[in-house]
């Protein structure tokens, strides 16, 4: 966990000490990792049919994520935000590929932004992004214990089991869809208290065991004999030391309690927990934790349903934050997925609770993107409309707003709420893009190309955009009479 988050140096960073330079054919981009001096440089290029450069887009690289085990994905920064870098380095498989959830032909260039939520773990400080997770993630507030010394200090292995196994669960169980609970923050959780009062974490909710995934050890563990026979007394601290680095006899703790255990000899690991590829990467294979009696080669999976259900217990039980909650994890899996169904399931979970405490600038934001994914014109076109009067400052909200009033070709007032998404955020590359479309579209070229432009210098990687700009850059040239 010392090694979650750090900025660059050459001992931090060594994947970067030899040049190399590889083609992504889903998108037909290539890109390059060197260093140059003291700086570690990701650069996303493209040629066209004839080998000539299009575009060029060197990123300097500010922190690395990971510890490097597995792999170690990059961050660059830009008007004070951080951005995962598309390509990141796999130990397991020893080379440089797609970042996960970059593999696509719809990803492109540095455009996926780094949140708060996103950091929560991998940072220790999210006021200081460079400070990885310390004592106080597991031990609670340093500060509080000063003021009561010997009192304060929180020691995960001597709380109830559900209490001590939410410290770990913070960070180490996403599940299908994971829900921030309503005026929270995952940074307001301290251990010893409910994880349940901070987030909301759901799986799905079919008969099968479920693909594994990088964030779902704890899961699968408490489906494990193992876990169910020891009434709260296996659990991750058992195995997993997490204040040193030296190795752990996994084999010996296997036999404390299997002293008759056939094989004694044999690596009960590799054979009860053998490793697994995982969801998220084609180049990463974690550990099954399910501790299986006798595993199979293959992993017997069921597709997953359209219904969630929570695994963490909540606890908040008031019905109407509970469907929030489901609505948003629908919300979450619609995004994640792009299965239509979930836009369908947010739209029908959320709309019985319109008029309601919870119906906030986020909530409507939320309808409004659910209805549209839906073809559902007008009434997004009113949730965002809704949204935007809750929240001004809300970028999505006029961005939303915008976009479908451009599809309904009322122009004037597309540009209008982009105009106000871009006051809030101007470094909305999409409302830039879709500005210059719609002054394109009224005829006015000038304001068109100046849009284009100021998008593409945020997403150099956007062709689309090149070749609106190129198109109508050339429609203001003036023809030269014979």
């Amino acid at each position: 966990m010392g090694r979650s988050l750090a900025a660059l140096t050459s001992s931090v960073t060594p994947e970067f000490n030899k040049p190399v330079q590889f083609f992504h054919p889903k998108t037909g981009r290539r890109y390059r990792v060197f260093r140059k001096q003291s700086e570690f440089l990701i650069e996303e290029f493209f040629l066209d049919q004839n080998r000539r450069l299009v575009y060029s887009d060197p990123r300097s690289i500010r922190y690395s994520i990971g510890s490097g085990n597995h792999a170690r994905s990059f961050l660059v920064e830009r008007l004070g935000r951080l951005y995962q870098a598309p390509v990141t380095f796999f130990r397991q498989a020893g080379h440089w590929d797609m970042s996960p959830g970059y593999d696509t032909e719809d990803y492109v260039g540095f455009t996926r932004q780094v949140t708060a939520n996103c950091l929560f773990c991998h940072g220790g400080d999210l006021s200081q992004p460079a400070v990885a997770i310390g004592c106080e993630r597991c031990h609670g507030p340093g500060k509080q214990h000063l003021a009561q010394s010997g009192g304060a200090i929180v020691n995960p292995a001597k709380l109830a089991p559900q209490l001590r196994d939410q410290v770990c669960e913070q960070c180490h169980l996403f599940g299908a869809a994971r829900v921030t609970q309503p005026g929270r923050s995952p940074a307001d959780y301290r251990p010893g208290e409910q994880l349940g009062a901070v987030l909301a974490i759901y799986a799905y909710d079919t008969a099968g065991t479920s693909e594994p995934t990088v964030t779902g050890h704890p899961q699968e563990m408490k489906q494990s004999v193992c876990c169910q026979k020891s009434p709260g007394k296996l659990w991750c601290g058992s195995c997993h030391e997490v204040h040193t680095k030296a190795p752990v006899a996994y084999r010996a703790k296997c036999l404390a309690c299997h002293q008759q255990a056939h094989h004694r000899e044999g690596d009960c690991i590799a054979c009860h927990m053998p490793k697994r590829p995982v969801t998220e990467s084609a180049h990463v294979a974690f550990t099954d934790h399910r501790i299986l009696r006798r595993p199979t080669t293959d992993r017997k999976t069921e597709p997953a349903g359209a219904k969630l259900r929570l695994i963490l217990p909540a606890e908040l039980d008031d019905p109407v934050v509970a469907t929030r909650n489901l609505g948003f994890a629908y919300a979450e899996l619609a995004s994640s997925t792009g299965r239509e169904e979930f836009h369908r399931k947010v739209v029908e979970t959320l709309q019985p609770l319109v008029g309601t405490s919870v119906a906030n600038a986020a909530f409507w934001q939320t309808l409004g993107e659910a209805h549209l994914a839906a073809g559902e014109i007008a009434p997004s076109e009113a949730a965002f409309q809704k949204a935007a009067e809750l929240d001004s400052g809300s970028a999505g909200a006029h961005y939303g707003l915008g976009y479908v009033l451009q599809l309904q070709g009322k122009l004037p007032e597309a540009i209008q709420a982009y105009r106000r998404a871009l006051e809030t955020d101007r470094d909305k590359a999409e409302a830039l893009g879709n500005l210059a479309a719609a002054y394109s579209k009224l005829g006015n070229r000038d304001q068109a190309v100046k849009a284009w432009e100021a998008a593409i210098h945020l997403e150099p990687g956007n062709l689309r955009w090149r070749a609106a700009a190129e198109s109508a850059a050339r429609s203001l040239k003036p023809r030269s009479g014979r």
